[in-house]
């Protein structure tokens, strides 16, 4: 099942598979919001290009980042999940200008999607 799972016609049922793991199973806790902070997969791979040195490795990228292919694949599950309930998508690439968004956008963006959680709701009567 799971090797087949990156395969677009098994995602479904492999997404419904971890779903019932975590949430049955598991019984993890159903997530209030799921921030996406999309990024494409071709500027994400010139970013690892950026990182500095890893202590772990002598290789630049790992497997999954030096594979422009994984990275889109990847890509596509997270485009797909980011439709349902509780997720949010924050485009952090400005197409228009060819260039990352500044942190201070995205991070205002962020702060627009998640303050409405943190305020509890009013309780009608309370002072």
């Amino acid at each position: 099942m799971l090797l087949s799972s990156r395969a677009p016609e098994h995602r479904a049922a492999f997404l419904d598979w971890i779903r019932h793991l975590e949430y049955s199973i598991y019984a993890l806790p159903r997530e209030t919001l799921v921030l996406y902070l999309r990024v494409p997969p071709h500027e994400a791979q010139k970013m690892v290009t950026r990182k500095t040195a890893r202590n772990y490795t002598s290789a630049a990228q790992d497997l999954q980042e030096s594979s422009l292919h994984h990275m889109q694949t990847a890509a596509e599950v997270y485009d797909q999940l980011s439709g349902e309930p509780r997720w949010a998508t924050i485009q952090c690439f400005d197409s228009l200008r060819d260039a990352m968004r500044p942190p201070d956008e995205i991070a205002t963006e962020i702060l627009a999607v998640v303050e409405p959680l943190l305020t509890p709701p009013a309780v009608p009567g309370a002072r």
